[in-house]
């Protein structure tokens, strides 16, 4: 292939995987906007926004800012698998909601207690101080 034709096909990669990565998180059963709409595309760009600041950032620094963040990614998986639930079919994905909730709220805990212990301001509430329904 020719340099012409590899940064073509790069520039049509690059197009395709925008608009299914746009796509997937805007999809919508009719034209009307949605808040989970707006919700996917926002926390898809904090995630890629705290990977970017985290990239930059080396010892305490990044440790402090990770665990914020990882908590408040925790915290949205938590609040997913909720839903599991109440609206899920099948019973495997109910199981695995359970689990989520329950490793994911063992793994918050042990970093709200890093934060503790090692004299970092934690920004974030403890979760259970939020719901108590786990």
């Amino acid at each position: 292939m020719n340099k012409q034709t590899v940064t073509g096909l790069i520039l049509i990669g690059v197009i395709i995987g925008g608009f299914t990565t746009f796509g997937i998180s805007t999809a919508i059963k009719d034209d009307k906007p949605t808040q989970n709409n707006t919700q996917s595309v926002s926390t898809s760009i904090h995630n890629d926004q705290a990977t970017a600041k985290l990239k930059s950032l080396k010892g305490d620094d990044f440790d402090k800012a990770f665990m914020v963040e990882m908590i408040e990614h925790h915290e949205g998986a938590i609040d997913m698998a909720k839903l599991i639930e109440a609206n899920a079919k099948h019973d495997e994905l109910k199981k695995l909601g359970q689990d989520i909730i329950s490793a994911q709220s063992k793994e918050i805990d042990m970093m709200q207690a890093w934060q503790t212990d090692w004299d970092y301001k934690s920004t974030s509430q403890s979760h259970e101080t939020n719901d108590s329904s786990h």
